[in-house]
């Protein structure tokens, strides 16, 4: 697209797997083009809005979060996997609250592809809906895992363990 050209454009994104871009078509001749991806912003042409076209923006999960069924007193580990254009933050909610990390227990850490949320030395208290909040500026994503911690064995003096 040559700026400040006459033509105008009708621009879409397009998404392959976990990667995103823009594609632009001519209004006018029906060819396709993708704009040059180091110009996230693209051009502002005169002849057209007097917003700037976002190019190559997106923000997608590259997996769901997981689900996990696990016994009291033992550590959960919940990824959030994300990609996107600007880099996306990430935070978690638990039940539709924000997770309070507690020190030596609930750590929130970021990774090179989202987030980590660990739990440790779990109670049934922490049974609930997970979700991780991830957002770029341009477009905020959520994904829930569940937590069911359950009751773990106990030991009785006629017994072994139960469950």
């Amino acid at each position: 697209m040559a700026r400040g050209s006459a033509l105008r454009w009708l621009c879409v994104p397009a998404v392959w797997a976990v990667a995103a871009l823009l594609l632009c078509v001519s209004r006018a001749s029906g060819q396709a083009e993708v704009p040059d991806s180091s110009d996230p912003l693209g051009q502002l042409d005169g002849h057209d809005s007097p917003v700037p076209t976002l190019k190559g923006y997106f923000l997608n999960f590259l997996e769901p979060v997981n689900n996990i069924t696990i016994v009291q007193g033992q550590t959960a580990i919940l990824h959030c996997k994300v990609a996107g254009n600007p880099p996306p933050s990430v935070r978690w909610l638990k039940n539709d609250a924000p997770v309070v990390q507690e020190p030596r227990r609930v750590i929130i850490r970021k990774t090179e592809y989202g987030s980590r949320l660990r739990i440790q030395d779990l109670d049934t208290t922490d049974t609930g809906y997970y979700q991780c909040v991830a957002t770029n500026g341009v477009k905020t994503i959520t994904a829930t895992g569940v937590l069911f911690v359950r009751l773990g064995p106990t030991h009785s003096p006629n017994h072994n363990f139960q469950m």
